[in-house]
């Protein structure tokens, strides 16, 4: 019989769980490090499954079969999230899965995303313009204006009109739910819904308060479809091809928050973590700008924005050092091997692009920022090594906007301002949900003068 993982020690039953819960990158890095590509973490309970045992694989061999080439033996494990996000691509399984992305795919493909250019230049301005206003020297939070500009994409994207105090009331409620599942994704034991506890209570209420905000507008859609080129307009005029259904009120909330969060979360840090780096690396900073002052002479086109690859390769290393999904899990279905060794069903395997993204034997100088390893032709590299959106059928559909996205923004951005992040603040990833800095990112403005 195949033997089971090896065992990362730490505490009797619960092993390396409290390690994890306190200092969750430190401690995946201790385990990988020590223990090789597979290694069992300890057990926990989990609700609906009982006691099960959690898996760290570390390998892009494992993370290709988890996501990729082994997926039937796995559901995806996000239940917690599930609670916040309902029902959408991110969370949902089998063939309801399939019939979303069916469903969806068109709203994403590459004409439709970059049709929208033009709305994320508008909010490019919009942001360049709050920050002319600002006092000269003036200190804030780039994580807070990062996350304000890539919502209000997300909104106009979504309903083709900014909703103003309703998205900033979307983008507290859904960080006020996160927070929360977070907050029990390490627990050993997590107390039911239904007892009632504070935590409880605010993570109750922080759902109810995005149905009511979503809902309504998603009934006033269907009242008056009116003539909206937009993602909701095309969520709920989708029909699937093999079943002639479209999607219900539920599903189409469920998916407009998926996409809410995915949307804006993800590219809101990973601009942040991109200007801490370029600050920290003056060589890397100057050739990005000697690269958008040459190329954007006059407003940012398509065209040209495609023609910015450090910029791009700029926004590939931050999301390979400092991903915002950092961590994927999946649920055995059934019993079956995984490299070599024996994974029971209901056990928990994780696999943490963080650590693919930093591994030794695929990366040269792996803790080193080097955007222009992304413009090297013909190295070697698993395809598996890299996967800040995942990997397999379940790739996320939105990565050809997130790219576009950060690109543009950190063009538009370079060309007229240098970010200094505060030298007194100590940056330190706080891997939640998503990867954001720990305390945020307090900043100064500089006004560039060019040439």
């Amino acid at each position: 019989m195949t033997a089971p993982p090896p065992c990362a020690g730490g505490l009797p039953f619960i092993g390396v769980l409290p390690s994890i819960a306190k200092t969750p990158l430190a401690t995946f890095s201790a385990v990988a490090e020590t223990h090789g590509p597979l290694v069992a973490l300890g057990r926990t309970f989990l609700p609906g499954k009982g006691i099960e045992m959690m898996h760290l694989a570390n390998e892009p061999e494992l993370a290709e079969f988890l996501l990729k080439t082994g997926r039937q033996h796995y559901d995806k494990s996000y239940v917690l999230l599930q609670k916040v996000l309902g029902n959408g691509l991110l969370t949902s399984e089998g063939e309801f899965w399939k019939r979303q992305r069916r469903l969806a795919q068109p709203a994403f493909r590459r004409k439709r995303v970059e049709g929208m250019f033009g709305l994320m230049r508008d909010e490019g301005d919009a942001l360049l313009a709050r920050w002319a206003a600002r006092a000269p020297g003036e200190r804030f939070d780039l994580a807070v204006d990062m996350t304000a500009v890539t919502l209000e994409i997300a909104v106009r994207t979504m309903f083709s009109t900014t909703l103003g105090e309703v998205a900033e009331r979307v983008g507290h409620l859904l960080a006020t739910a996160l927070t929360e599942i977070d907050r029990r994704v390490w627990e050993t034991i997590t107390l039911p819904d239904w007892v009632p506890t504070r935590r409880n209570r605010d993570l109750r209420d922080a759902i109810a308060g995005l149905h009511a905000l979503v809902e309504p507008i998603i009934a006033a859609r269907r009242q008056d479809p009116g003539d909206h080129d937009d993602l909701l307009s095309m969520l709920m005029d989708a029909v699937d091809e093999e079943t002639g259904e479209s999607m219900s009120d539920a599903q189409l909330r469920d998916e407009v928050l998926t996409i809410f969060l995915a949307g804006h979360e993800t590219t809101a840090a990973t601009l942040t973590w991109a200007w801490w780096l370029l600050d920290t690396h003056p060589a890397a900073l100057a050739r990005l700008q000697a690269e958008v002052d040459a190329v954007l002479v006059g407003p940012p086109t398509l065209e040209t924005v495609q023609q910015l690859p450090f910029t791009r390769a700029v926004v590939q290393e931050s999301l390979r050092l400092y991903p915002p999904a950092w961590i994927l899990a999946r649920t055995a279905v059934e019993d079956h091997d995984l490299g070599g060794r024996r994974i029971h069903t209901d056990e928990v395997v994780f696999t943490l692009p963080y650590l693919l993204h930093r591994h030794p034997g695929w990366w040269d100088e792996p803790e080193a920022f080097r955007p222009e390893r992304f413009l090297e032709a013909g190295v070697p590299r698993h395809p598996f090594a890299y996967i800040p959106f995942g990997g397999g059928p379940r790739v996320c559909i939105g990565s050809h906007m997130a790219m576009l996205e950060g690109t543009l923004l950190l063009a538009m951005m370079a060309r007229e301002w240098a970010v200094h992040v505060d030298p007194a603040h100590e940056v330190v990833p706080m891997p939640t949900i998503t990867m954001r800095p720990r305390d945020g990112m307090p900043v100064t403005l500089e006004r560039r003068v060019r040439s």
